[in-house]
């Protein structure tokens, strides 16, 4: 079995955290949460609170196949101070370990030169933090190598399917959509999620997630210009 590492900090994004963690379990990834705090239980940036499986200090990363930060405003921030968390990431991308980061997370891999060269997406408006990468701004989830990338919480799912993908095979987040689906045609309804953002040419874009049908399997991001 594959095997997943989780970071959680104080304030960090609940969505892009505990759906990931669903989505990696119900597809048969041995997913472990660490806590980066004090303590195990870690509070997300909406108050919901986290019993992690392991500290930090009592987890052994050379058994990880995937190592993956959630966002999140506070928790962000917070994991940029984190040196050990850095050097962790660094030694294992160099190893070959996939790195995957979502939200504002990706300014760590920025801080720890884990995309320089490399594509890479991110939170709108943390895109100078991402040191040396060349941004894409209309794919909810970008590869590069063994890095991955994606937006905030309305690509959560994507994200999530993408990082099953890679641990588990092409199966497995196709079983999970069509156990998720709303009718017997096997769609999936997602969420309306809608927010503006301006982008590095300081054009403002209307980003929209429309709550409707999508034909199996595919999962799309609607851009309004």
């Amino acid at each position: 079995m594959t095997k997943a590492y989780v970071f959680l900090i104080d304030g960090f994004e609940e969505i892009e955290a505990i759906a990931t963690i669903d989505i990696l379990r119900r597809a048969e990834v041995e997913t472990v949460t660490v806590s980066l705090d004090p303590e195990r239980s870690v509070k997300g940036g909406h108050g919901i609170v986290v019993e992690a499986d392991k500290m930090f200090d009592d987890a052994d990363f050379r058994e990880a196949d995937m190592l993956i930060l959630p966002g999140g405003n506070v928790g962000s921030k917070k994991m940029l101070e984190h040196d050990a968390l850095h050097e962790t990431l660094k030694e294992a991308a160099a190893s070959g370990t996939y790195v995957a980061a979502i939200c504002a997370a990706t300014m760590t891999l920025g801080k720890t030169g884990l995309v320089s060269g490399k594509k890479a997406t991110c939170y709108p408006g943390v895109e100078k933090e991402l040191t040396g990468a060349d941004i894409v701004t209309d794919e909810n989830v970008v590869m590069d190598g063994n890095i991955i990338t994606s937006r905030g919480p309305a690509t959560t799912i994507p994200f999530a399917l993408k990082l099953a993908e890679l641990l588990n095979g092409k199966e497995k987040p196709m079983q999970l959509l069509k156990e998720c689906s709303s009718n017997k045609k096997h769609r999936l309804r997602l969420p309306v999620f809608s927010y503006n953002v301006k982008s590095t040419a300081g054009k403002t874009f209307e980003y929209a997630l429309k709550y409707s049908i999508i034909p199996f399997p595919e999962i799309q991001t609607r851009i309004l210009f």
